[in-house]
């Protein structure tokens, strides 16, 4: 929010921070707080399909680690490496929102889930601020975030030359202050945490989560990438004609050879003389 263009994802979820507070100044009813429950469902799916979409990435890498070791080990290591940075930042974001959800009222109905369905204290606005805010948990997770978004975009190779995926890591993980409205001056951490119902912060965490799992598919995407792209490619195949000589004599020997040529169109040859 406030850091130039905006995607439409940055949008929506500006939009939300905007409703949010329209709901504190009108008093929310209950039932309108309960439907924050189909908003982390919605949400829950969304971090749900990343997560699912990641581990085929990783049954991928192994599969190319076993059949080409050579080729492909050394990104395998890359994404194993990507993949425990990513658990390490969604596991601090589960063990928060665990203890405020637990506390919140809402007991867990499975262990290790993080169902908010029974949650009687939707409306509060003490708690997740102490905890957050005050506590400094909120800035513990910023730091967490900033430190995976800094590993991420290390495994980037000619920067200028990707460019694009360092772009869509830093929005995704975007952790800046907000731009200061009306003389309020708000930080990352206030503009989640701060003077929202409980509701509202535990559905933002799982947003959080989701932008996690999302820039974890990016650096899959480029890294499996990666694992063929020293391979030569071709897109056009064409016969080569090469004869010792451009026109012949009578009784002269004449010597042809003919082949099929394979080759890239769309790339420039780099030749070096001498």
């Amino acid at each position: 929010m406030g850091h130039g263009k905006e995607t439409p994802r940055q949008k929506m979820i500006g939009m939300m921070y905007l409703f949010l507070t329209a709901m504190l100044a009108l008093n929310v009813s209950k039932e309108i707080l309960d439907s924050f429950i189909l908003v982390e469902h919605g949400v829950g799916k969304t971090v749900e399909n990343f997560t699912k979409k990641n581990e085929l990435y990783y049954n991928l890498f192994t599969k190319a680690a076993t059949e080409n070791p050579a080729k492909a080990a050394a990104w395998n290591k890359k994404a194993q490496e990507v993949k425990a940075k990513a658990d390490d930042a969604v596991n601090f974001l589960h063990e928060i929102r665990r203890n405020i959800v637990k506390v919140a009222g809402g007991a867990e109905k499975e262990p290790n889930t993080l169902k908010i369905d029974a949650i009687t204290l939707k409306d509060n606005t003490d708690h997740v601020p102490r905890v957050m805010v005050l506590e400094g948990k909120g800035e513990e997770l910023r730091k967490k975030i900033n430190d995976y978004k800094a590993f991420l975009i290390s495994l980037v190779d000619k920067p200028e030359k990707n460019k694009n995926v360092i772009d869509n890591i830093e929005k995704t993980l975007d952790t800046k202050d907000p731009v200061a409205k009306e003389g309020k001056m708000d930080t990352w951490v206030t503009e989640r945490f701060q003077s929202l119902p409980l509701i509202a912060s535990v559905v933002f965490m799982t947003i959080i989560e989701g932008d996690i799992r999302n820039a974890e598919a990016d650096m899959l995407s480029y890294l499996y990438n990666n694992i063929d792209a020293a391979d030569l490619k071709f897109n056009k195949i064409e016969a080569i004609v090469n004869q010792n000589s451009m026109y012949v004599m009578a009784g002269s020997k004449f010597t042809m050879t003919v082949f099929m040529a394979a080759y890239d169109s769309t790339q420039k040859p780099t030749i070096y003389m001498g």
